[in-house]
């Protein structure tokens, strides 16, 4: 969600952002890691989407192929996603450095021993609601207060 608000913002302004009338590539494969989410949020926001999408009233209103994945990797680092107007051709690319989130190093990594309980399904219901706490502490450092974004998302150029 970050991600995509920084990019409207950055290619709308004051604007209001108009549905169907940004392409996004996402720079990865939609079953590698989170891309294929992460997309879904994009889509869902922007109108945006694959070879499925609607492909609009005459030549109004279409969405189609204007969600795209890319194999190339632009930074090893990050999770890249480019964003553009259609209607002037102005661009961003979005760069999510996940690991550079802030989040106390042991609650990281008491959240990291979790995940694995849980996910093998080893945890017992105290160790799950605390899991279940630790992650939504997380979730809203990054939604919320926005902790520390200016390290773990970065915007890079804006061309037209």
């Amino acid at each position: 969600y970050q991600v995509c608000q920084a990019a409207l913002n950055k290619l709308y302004g004051s604007e209001v952002p108009v549905r169907g009338n940004v392409a996004v590539t996402v720079y990865g494969e939609p079953d590698e890691g989170g891309f294929g989410v992460m997309a879904q949020v994009f889509s869902f926001l922007t109108g945006a989407a694959t070879a499925t999408g609607f492909k609009g009233l005459g030549p109004r209103f279409g969405r189609k192929d204007l969600l795209t994945f890319s194999k190339e990797k632009i930074d090893a680092n990050a999770l890249c996603f480019g964003f553009k107007r259609i209607d002037s051709n102005k661009a961003v690319l979005v760069k999510f450095f996940p690991r550079q989130i802030p989040f106390p190093l042991e609650k990281s990594q008491r959240l990291s021993n979790l995940m694995g309980r849980v996910l093998s399904g080893n945890a017992n219901p105290e160790e799950k609601a605390e899991f279940r706490d630790l992650w939504m502490e997380k979730v809203e450092d990054m939604l919320v207060n926005r902790k520390g974004i200016g390290d773990w998302l970065k915007i890079e150029g804006i061309s037209a």
